[in-house]
Formats: C-alpha cells, structure tokens, sequence
C-alpha cells in the first residue's frame, strides 16, 4: 500500500470525524495492538532479502541463526522513530499476509485503523474491558458524540463468533441512540458480500439497515480510502433513517388528504369522469381512479415537503456531509442500477398476467427458435388504444417493431438503457431495421398470461379482460377467419372416411402457417381434439417507460425524416477504394 494512498485515507477519516462531531472512536476487538514480539514473529516468515529491502536498518548481511537474527530484528526496530516504524510494520504486513481476499489478520487491521484515525480520539477495548465500560461509554456518549465500532468474532476474547452484532442489537434497542454511531468491522464479510451480508444480519438480529454498517476489514488492509467511504455511510444512515420517516409521514398524510378529496367528488361527476370518458375513449375505469388520487397526492405532498422544516433541516445536514469527498469506490455493486431499471421497465410477468393492453414501448422477442432478437413497438400511442368497440380508430394495417442490438454509434441507433443484465454491456435501437406485422400478431399476447402471442378460434376469451378487449379478441378471430377463407370450410365431419379426415388435417396444418405468417413470425396451427390453435413464435417480454418510449418515437422519426442530398464530387480517392 502506498504512502499516498494512506494519507488520502488519513485525511477523508479526519474531516469526517471532524465535520461529524465526533468526540471518540472506541473500537471493541477481541485482540490488541501491535506489539515488538508480534513483529519479531512475523518477520521470520520473510526471505532474507525481503528482510533487507524492507528494514535495511538491520544491517548488509542477514544473520544465519535465527535467535540472533531475531535479537538483530528486535534492537533495529526500538531503535527507530514511531514514523519509521509505522512504515516497516505496513510492508511486513503487506507481504506475509494472504493474498487471496480472505485475510483475517486482525493485527494488520487495527495497526492501519490507528494510522487512519487520531490516536487522541481512537480508544481500543477488549470484550472484556466493555463489559465493565460499557455504561460508562453509553453515558458519556450523550455529551460527546462516539462511534463503536465493533469486531464480528470475538470468541478470542471470551464472547461468541457473532458476539459483535449482538451487542450492536443490545445497544440499538435502548431508548435514547441518536447521541451514538454504530459499525460492525469484521474479516467474516468480504466486499463483494457487504450488502447481502448486511441485510441478513439486519433481519437476523431485528435491528434496522439503516441504523449500523457491516464494514469488511479487508478494506483497511487493501485499500483503507474505502474504509473512509464506510465510515461516511455510517454517519449518514441515521440521518437517512429520520428523513426516511419525515417523507414517510408527508406521504401518509397526503394519502388521507388525497382520499378525502375523491370522497368529495360527487356522484354525478365520478359517473362522467371515471365511466363515461373511458367508454368513450376505450379506457380501463379504474385507471381514472388512479390518476384522479394521483393528481389529489401529488399537490399535496408538494404543499407539505416545501412547509416541513424538518425535511429541510435534514437534508441540509446530510449535502453538507455527503460533500465531504473520499476516494474509495465500493467494490459492492449495491442496488441503484437495479432500481433505476426497476424505473424504466414494466416486467412481462406484471403486464401479461393482468392483461394489461398493448402500448408504445412494448418489447417482443422471438420464442422457440436458437434467435435471441428482441423488438420494441414504436407506435403513436393515441393509435395504439382499442375503443369500446374493440377496433382502434383509425385501425392501422400494419405496426411497427424496431430491433435492438448491441449498441454501437451510430446516427440510426438510440440507446436502450439498463436493458439486459449488468454486466452485458449497452443496448441500443436500430431504426434502419424495422419490422412490418399484423396488429392482431401483438394483440394476442395481451391474451395469455404467459405473454405469448396464441389464440383458440373454437374458444371464448375470458370475461375477466377488460370489455374492449374482449371486443378485440371477437374481432381478431372474425379477422382470422376472414383470412384463411374457404380452406377453413373444409370441415372434419363424421361421415368423412380416414383418409378424407387425414387430407383435410393435413391441409389446415400445412396451408395455413403460409396464409398467418407474418414476416419476421412464423405460424403454427394445431387442429386436433376439437381445438383450432393459432400459435406464433412471438412474446411479450416486458414494457420501456412511456417518456423514454415517446423520446425513441420521436427519434425514429427524425431518422425517417432526414434530408437526402447529392453525393459530393468531391469525395477523396482513397474513400473510394475502402
């Protein structure tokens, strides 16, 4: 570890200490410092030019025997400074320790834990020496501001291998803990880990996430500007804890207020506004419900978050200490890019299971086949609503899908962001390859909770859909039926012989994917036991946000809209021949 690096470290622990009020840091571990036995120890595990590089105070030449080699090591370093030594305590460290993430050297930990913070502020305890403490330091943090940080296992000194998280459990559950911060530092939790670790714990031991961090000590080893990032994150949680609770309440008041609003409307205007429109304009009645509390929500917690003083009054103390700037970046991946794809995109599983219509932003990919493409409708949403009649007006003959690829720059491609999984790297929509289909091959995957696009022409749909789509479904068989003509005549009956039955089963299942295939989706038909089974290799998988979804349309439009000019004479030679 570079000296640079520990000075960074140094200096973010400090500030924030010092911008947090923070009076002491008592860290309960179940081992001690450093100790010149402890060093003589480890550097036996050193080669003999390792020892060298590392203290060159010990002289040219490295003793053979290994009780003067020891006693050699011992005299050199008492003979150095506090500074010195400091810094030959980190390299020895630095090379005996394991090297494959999970080092559990407690000494190493604490040694950098008092090179990071003040030794005028920092106090290490044993198991022990809290146990008589403890009340004393409870008490005194109601004057001056402490930080407990405490070691997961402290079996060595006579508590329990999860002793650390249950005196954390202990003192959270006491009536007055806002005059005290709480962090477990422990080796039993690798950074990769942190926050799955940190929400187990939470829920094992009743405690809230909010009110203490799980600190891996693999930090202060590796790279201590991290460990200062910890104990920024745990001097934010509890602020983050009371303005969670302040935006809880604002919003249960204004669900009241909202409520109270919508009873108020009277019989005659809830008919019009949330039966009428949505007749008239082939929408769901109870989203009219759902916008109307919306708008009712929406001003009124406005109103109370900008009357609240307390809101402000948090927020301004969490900017001042979420300013203080630490370089260590957490290796964890956390939860903010899962919760900003949670934003973006309605999962098929929510969509599809309720039958929910189609709408601009709708993401099909193909099923059934080694193709892994996926499309995105970009139609004018106006266009897109079935009325009660179950057509839409006008009724387009044809949608539009455009793929998604990999992204790449291009001035005919639009990012798709957070689409696939992390680590898949970016997606993009390529409005130079458009698709042409059929609305009722879209349409039927509104149909089935699975979200595929099927239908059984000889079965009703269900009555649990809302009423214009069970319109729509009429429509699409009388549609269907239309299509495939007089071929569907050729009905099964009972007086047909084997060979007339099989002629005309054979005809349906062959001629008919030809007439329904419908360009990039192809058609199977399945007319056995009385069924009659349209079936297409297409899915809805999930829904893009409609403000990100109408920015894509209107970028496809531009695209589609751009001007087209002469090739310019003059081109360079060598653009030719490439």
């Amino acid at each position: 570890m570079s000296e640079n690096i520990l000075s960074e470290a140094q200096s973010a622990c400090n500030e924030l200490i010092t911008a947090l009020e923070i009076k002491k840091v008592i860290c309960i571990e179940d081992e001690g410092g450093v100790t010149t036995d402890d060093l003589v120890i480890l550097q036996q595990e050193l080669t003999d030019e390792q020892l060298k590089i590392i203290m060159p105070e010990i002289g040219e030449k490295v003793p053979v025997d290994v009780e003067i080699r020891n006693a050699t090591f011992r005299k050199a370093i008492d003979g150095i400074d506090k500074l010195r030594k400091n810094e030959v305590i980190t390299k020895i460290f630095d090379t005996t320790d394991q090297k494959d993430g999970t080092n559990q050297n407690d000494q190493h930990s604490l040694h950098i834990l008092k090179e990071l913070i003040n030794e005028n502020i920092l106090e290490v305890i044993t198991f022990d020496e809290w146990g008589k403490r403890s009340d004393e330091l409870i008490a005194a943090s109601k004057t001056n501001k402490i930080l407990f940080l405490f070691d997961q296992d402290l079996s060595k000194g006579g508590g329990k291998p999860e002793e650390g998280i249950s005196l954390i459990a202990s003192l959270l559950s006491s009536e007055d803990t806002n005059s005290f911060l709480c962090g477990l530092l422990t080796h039993t939790v690798k950074p990769d880990e942190q926050y799955e670790k940190w929400e187990t714990l939470s829920k094992a031991h009743g405690i809230e996430r909010d009110r203490f961090l799980v600190v891996p000590k693999l930090y202060l080893q590796e790279n201590p500007s991290v460990f200062a990032r910890m104990l920024k994150l745990i001097a934010l949680s509890p602020l983050f804890t009371k303005l969670k609770k302040c935006v809880s309440e604002i919003v249960k008041n204004s669900t009241d207020d909202a409520l109270s609003k919508m009873d108020q409307i009277s019989i005659d205007d809830f008919e019009h506004i949330v039966f009428h429109i949505p007749e008239k304009e082939g929408l769901w009645e109870p989203d009219m419900l759902f916008r109307l509390f919306s708008l009712y929500h929406r001003q009124k917690s406005m109103i109370l978050a900008n009357g609240t003083d307390d809101l402000e009054t948090i927020s301004k103390e969490l900017r001042s200490l979420s300013r203080i700037p630490v370089l260590g970046k957490n290796e964890s991946a956390g939860l903010s890019w899962n919760i900003q794809k949670d934003e973006l995109y309605d999962l098929g599983e929510h969509i599809n299971k309720y039958h929910l219509p189609i709408e601009l932003g709708d993401i099909f990919e193909k099923t059934g086949s080694d193709s892994v493409k996926k499309y995105i409708l970009l139609m004018q949403p106006c266009d897109l609503i079935i009325r009660s009649n179950g057509k839409r007006s006008p009724e387009p003959e044809i949608f539009i899908l455009a793929e998604i690829e990999k992204y790449k720059e291009s001035p005919y491609q639009e990012r798709l962001p957070y689409f696939g999984d992390r680590t898949d790297g970016e997606y993009g929509v390529n409005f130079k390859r458009l698709h042409y289909i059929k609305p009722y091959v879209i349409d039927l995957c509104a149909f089935n909770e699975d979200g595929l696009s099927k239908i059984n022409l000889e079965k009703e749909c269900k009555d649990t859909i809302r009423p214009q789509w069970i319109n729509r479904y009429k429509y699409i068989v009388d549609e269907m039926r239309k299509k495939i003509g007089k071929i569907d005549s050729c009905k099964i009956n009972d007086d047909d012989s084997a060979d007339i039955k099989q002629i005309k089963s054979k005809l349906k299942k062959e001629v008919f994917p030809l007439i329904l295939n419908e360009g990039i989706f192809k058609c199977n038909v399945d007319v056995s036991d009385g069924n009659f089974i349209i079936k297409y290799n297409c899915r809805r998988l999930k829904r893009y946000s409609r403000q990100r979804s109408t920015s894509l349309l209107m970028s496809l439009s531009s695209c589609m809209s751009r001007p087209g000019f002469d090739v310019d004479f003059g081109i360079a030679r060598e653009e030719c021949k490439q």
